[in-house]
């Protein structure tokens, strides 16, 4: 698709977080944050709708939207960050994630559609802080240090995917984890 010449490879390829954060802590930290973020909504969004009443077509069509908000809100953050500072846009992206999480904290089980449209701005307000550090950190990245950034970045973010959803799910009752269905809820057994 092009007529330049292919780029020589890298002299070595490994993941160098240390190396990821002397380039970006931003980036770094960044990354951190989304994969807790993601995991812990994708987790969190069907136990949530369950408690409030809704059926298992209702949360099966709440987990399909969410994605949505992933495409709607990366193109125009992913705009505007290249206009401007992207730590301002993560700031703001963040900050989204932040309000759409207490929207749906807050959310007393009304209409669907309202919970539908909490859950894919929050979704894609987090899922978006991917893209926007991991180009915050390309943008600091010397043409040497892409390779080594490149597979560096998704680590923090699948480490904090692993653990951040089991410990924000610590407080719950261990019992409401391992119920069977038909006795959650029960006040009389």
């Amino acid at each position: 698709l092009t007529r330049l010449a292919q780029p020589p490879p890298p002299q070595a390829a490994s993941v160098a977080l240390g190396r990821a954060w002397r380039i970006s802590p931003v980036g770094v930290a960044g990354m951190l944050a989304v994969g807790g973020l993601s995991m812990t909504i994708s987790g969190f969004a069907p136990i949530h709708a369950t408690a409030k009443g809704y059926s298992q077509a209702d949360v099966a069509l709440l987990l399909s939207a969410m994605p949505i908000g992933t495409l709607i809100l990366q193109i125009p953050l992913g705009w505007i960050s290249d206009r401007t500072d992207r730590r301002f846009v993560l700031v703001a992206a963040s900050a989204l994630a932040m309000v759409a999480g207490l929207f749906a904290l807050g959310f007393d089980g009304g209409a669907l559609a309202a919970l539908v449209v909490i859950y894919v701005v929050w979704a894609g307000a987090s899922e978006s802080i991917y893209s926007l550090a991991s180009a915050h950190a390309a943008d600091r990245a010397g043409k040497d240090d892409m390779v080594a950034l490149s597979s560096s970045l998704p680590v923090p973010a699948a480490e904090t995917g692993n653990f951040a959803p089991m410990s924000a799910q610590a407080p719950l009752p261990v019992e409401l984890a391992f119920a069977p269905e038909e006795q959650r809820g029960r006040s009389d057994d």
